[in-house]
């Protein structure tokens, strides 16, 4: 084997014990401690000020529903979910979807929009929701427990879905 050959193996050799070498120490198997999920500090737009969501249950074998189900719910939204002016004056139509947190009592807390439409539509999807009265909340092994819930609320223009 030539000089130019050997130097030439030399790298290759290096280059492919050191690619296995980071490779390996890479994919080693660690060994991870489950942690509580991390609180999340979230601001409330409606009372300026920061809070922190309480504690709730992850795990839970019935979610979070409203009294009566869909039908009593669709029916709470068309007796009470009002269309925003400016959102009706500009045509806006859309969904706001909402998280929140339903506690074992069946309060309804910490209402936070995830998507929302503008133009009024979400704080009018945000007073709907507060106003809806005492949820059932999650269940876990038939006890009450605090739990969390998303909902989308639509805004239709008549004549115009």
């Amino acid at each position: 084997m030539s000089l130019l050959g050997q130097k030439t193996f030399k790298v290759k050799a290096s280059l492919i014990f050191g690619l296995a070498f980071v490779f390996t120490v890479s994919c080693r198997n660690t060994v991870s401690t489950w942690h509580k999920p991390y609180k999340l500090v979230s601001y409330d737009q409606s009372e300026k000020k920061l809070y922190e969501p309480e504690d709730l249950d992850l795990v839970y074998n019935a979610s979070p529903s409203y009294p009566g189900g869909a039908t009593r719910w669709n029916q709470h939204l068309k007796n009470n979910l009002k269309y925003p002016h400016e959102a009706y004056s500009e045509g806006i139509q859309g969904s706001v979807f909402l998280s929140f947190n339903v506690k074992h009592t069946g309060e309804i807390k910490n209402v936070r929009v995830i998507r929302g439409l503008g133009y009024g539509c979400d704080e009018e999807a945000v007073r709907v929701l507060l106003n809806s009265g005492k949820w059932n909340p999650g269940t876990r092994n038939g006890e009450d427990v605090n739990s969390s819930s998303n909902i989308r609320i639509v805004f239709t223009l008549k004549g115009k879905a």
